[in-house]
């Protein structure tokens, strides 16, 4: 495989949460925390313009946050909705005022703050909102807490932000991930994976997997993919909604300890996995084949990959406050090395000289 073009821009923050609300624009969000000793907390809309070599990634908009409070710690954009976890500052959270749960709007191409509201009562300042998903229509959202067995919500984001259902978990929740129809959300613990029912709040089905689990996405609204490890190494797994069960799974990696982060994308073929070495691997759905490992993408921990819908961009971003691009070309998944096509191009030959004698 070529290598590909990226572009990496500091922002002076460190990063945890991002996500694509169009094409070209990148949300990403974090900060310093409460008394950020001269870390702001910024919620911040990325232009991503490889074509420009004095700027390929530019700073567009942001908003700086209240210094008071504790940075944005997760975050997700669907229909220019922007969802975020941010704990307010620790004496109102001993009060139990914590309004948590915050919503704004990238609206115009301009970021607004629309709303606040408190779903977890807690008076523990050390829990936070550590996972936001919402629909693709931004109508719904799930949020996890902190919590051990995680609280997990499902939320009405279609207009005010109001508690649907509380879910009950197994133990402490890994990750979340919503269907592309919103009608279901699946969330896994280490040893654990349920698909909820997000019209109804009840479980559809759970069971356990044979590797430890870390991170979870919708592939469509049948196949779920799974990333974790056993001691072979890092494992993909895809689970049929339909069939309640794992339809195949691989080995992608041996020399990694884990997972921070995944992102799927039906329209590539891809999928993305931060590794905790920094790198990130590129493997094809299909087949599980790994397509290309980056290495050292960043400094430090990576906190979250995503893609842009269309699959030209992958982003990644890290609490050593960088941004990475990273451009993938069309029809990347699908087309072969340089050594099969010139093994390919050598036996066609030899194939077209054979039948001519």
């Amino acid at each position: 495989m070529a290598k590909l073009k990226s572009f990496t821009l500091d922002l002076g923050y460190p990063i945890y949460g991002s996500k694509f609300v169009n094409g070209n624009t990148l949300i990403v969000a974090g900060g310093g925390g409460e008394g950020n000793n001269g870390i702001p907390n910024k919620i911040t809309a990325l232009l991503i313009q490889p074509d420009n070599p004095k700027k390929p990634i530019k700073r567009f908009r942001e908003l700086v946050l209240n210094d008071k409070e504790d940075c944005p710690m997760s975050l997700d954009v669907n229909n220019n909705m922007i969802l975020v976890g941010i704990n307010e500052n620790s004496e109102s959270i001993k009060r139990g005022i914590n309004k948590h749960l915050r919503k704004f709007r990238y609206q115009n191409e301009h970021l607004k703050f629309v709303e606040s509201c408190q779903i977890h009562p807690s008076n523990n300042s050390s829990v936070y909102q550590k996972l936001t998903c919402l629909t693709k229509d931004g109508n719904l959202g799930v949020i996890a807490i902190s919590d051990n067995p995680s609280s997990l919500y499902i939320v009405d984001t279609s207009d005010n932000l109001e508690e649907k259902f509380k879910i009950f978990t197994a133990g402490d929740v890994k990750d979340i991930s919503i269907s592309p129809d919103g009608k279901m959300m699946c969330y896994i613990t280490s040893t654990h994976f349920e698909a909820i029912s997000t019209i109804t709040g009840r479980s559809v089905f759970k069971t356990e997997l044979s590797f430890t689990m870390s991170k979870i996405a919708f592939y469509d609204n049948n196949a779920v993919i799974i990333a974790g490890s056993n001691k072979a190494g890092i494992v993909l797994g895809e689970f049929l909604v339909n069939k309640s069960s794992i339809s195949k799974t691989s080995v992608v990696a041996r020399n990694m300890k884990g997972i921070t982060s995944i992102d799927v994308n039906p329209k590539s073929g891809i999928v993305s996995l931060a590794g905790s070495d920094c790198s990130i691997l590129l493997v094809r759905v299909k087949d599980f084949k790994l397509l290309k490992k980056l290495e050292k993408v960043h400094g430090f921990a990576i906190t979250k990959i995503t893609s842009s819908e269309d699959g030209k961009y992958i982003a990644s971003v890290s609490a050593a406050n960088t941004v990475n691009i990273q451009v993938i070309p069309p029809n990347y998944s699908t087309s072969k090395s340089f050594i099969a096509s010139a093994i390919q191009l050598i036996l066609t030959t030899i194939l077209v000289a054979l039948l001519a004698i």
